[in-house]
């Protein structure tokens, strides 16, 4: 069997239960930990930039004050500065709402403002050091994942995915069906795994989920088993929204109102598909380390003549 299937098939044999009731399983050991990839070409720059805009909040945090008015008005500074620093990034917009809500917030109560803004910033810094963890590679061509918080317009090659119907939004039977299919057929495991959501009146649920193969001319173009079908997918172009942590329903409908929102502000564009998670790790890994985006396949809209 090809190693990355036996990593996967390990982790996932004693955590898929837990996987699919929402549960966390442990961490691994350093030892068992599949090395960081680096960051693809064109990320270095913004890495760059949001890690010293993170330094300059670790700045603030750390810096002593007389009193309540002295730390707050430092926790602002450094939250600017490091919003100026994220110039036309979704995170910077989060900074300067964060020091605007404390702004309104200390005129009747300044420690609960500081206090509140402290701990705003701490998140946020944390979020901008966020290196995701990648256990097994992309499809050829694939670009990586959007920066936590960030919304981005992404262009995807052709892909080749094998995929399977989620019952009641059941993820567990969905992923045994799909890595069976790729055992049976030696592909190896590749990240993200992609879910397809629909509307079911005014919620959102999981209908589909799907394996991708490492390259469109990899392995079979159907499937013989009927509960799984390979379809090729044509280049594609979407919008996403990097997520941290676990991929909750809640989570992904603000995500997905998000990204209405952005929508609307850009009417160049519209949508062109259902919305779509991609979520890149297994069940060894922490909640506030996983690693997910929330896409919407999107294209130019008409325009008038």
């Amino acid at each position: 069997m090809n190693p990355r299937c036996t990593a996967w098939i390990l982790a996932l044999t004693s955590s898929s239960l837990l996987w699919a009731q929402g549960q966390q399983a442990p961490a691994p050991s350093a030892a068992e930990q599949a090395p960081e990839s680096s960051p693809a070409p064109g990320q270095a720059t913004l890495k760059a930039q949001r890690l010293f805009a993170s330094a300059l909040l670790e700045r603030g945090l750390s810096a002593p004050a007389a009193d309540v008015a002295e730390r707050l008005k430092g926790l602002k500074r450094s939250a600017l500065e490091a919003a100026r620093e994220l110039e036309g990034q979704r995170v910077g917009e989060l900074l300067r709402a964060a020091v605007e809500q404390a702004r309104w917030r200390a005129t009747v109560d300044a420690a609960g403002a500081a206090q509140a803004l402290a701990e705003r910033l701490a998140d946020l810094g944390s979020d901008l050091r966020f290196e995701p963890r990648m256990e097994a590679p992309l499809p050829k061509g694939f670009p990586g994942p959007t920066a936590v918080h960030e919304i981005e317009v992404k262009r995807y090659p052709r892909y080749r995915l094998a995929q399977t119907s989620m019952q009641d939004g059941r993820q567990n039977g969905a992923f045994w069906r799909l890595f069976g299919h790729i055992k049976e057929n030696d592909i190896p495991m590749t990240a993200p795994v992609e879910t397809t959501l629909a509307a079911e009146g005014e919620r959102l649920v999981e209908a589909r989920m799907a394996f991708l193969y490492e390259a469109p001319e990899q392995g079979p173009a159907s499937a013989q088993d009927q509960a799984v079908s390979v379809e090729t997918i044509e280049p594609m172009t979407v919008l996403s929204l990097g997520c941290r942590g676990n991929d909750s329903r809640a989570r992904i409908e603000q995500a997905h109102s998000l990204l209405q929102a952005w929508l609307a502000a850009n009417p160049t564009w519209r949508p062109a598909g259902p919305l779509r998670t991609f979520g890149y790790n297994s069940p060894m890994v922490r909640g506030d380390q996983r690693t997910f985006e929330v896409q919407l396949p999107i294209e130019p809209a008409l325009q008038n003549p």
